[in-house]
């Protein structure tokens, strides 16, 4: 293994004039990885209480026990997934 110094970056670009707010790669693609992943279960939670209101009561996940909460976990995961859509467009 090679030790080598790790490229520091300033909002996204080489910066080498001051340490001031330097950071690592690494610590550039958390925040990345964290809006994709609030993206995934926007939509896993999204289908999976939409497949609750639409199938059949005996095929639904949670047998219909509240279609209240069908809605409100469906409008919750479509404000998740645009909060995270939002934030991952400023990353990028």
């Amino acid at each position: 293994m090679t030790h080598a110094e790790p490229e520091l970056y300033w909002g996204g670009q080489v910066y080498l004039r001051s340490w001031v707010g330097l950071c690592t790669t690494r610590k550039l693609r958390m925040p990345k990885a964290l809006c994709m992943s609030g993206m995934a279960i926007a939509i896993l939670v999204f289908m999976l209480f939409t497949f609750d209101l639409v199938a059949p009561e005996t095929m639904a996940p949670f047998r219909r026990a509240s279609v209240f909460m069908d809605v409100a976990m469906l409008v919750t995961a479509i404000l998740l997934g645009i909060a995270s859509w939002l934030t991952f467009r400023e990353q990028v």
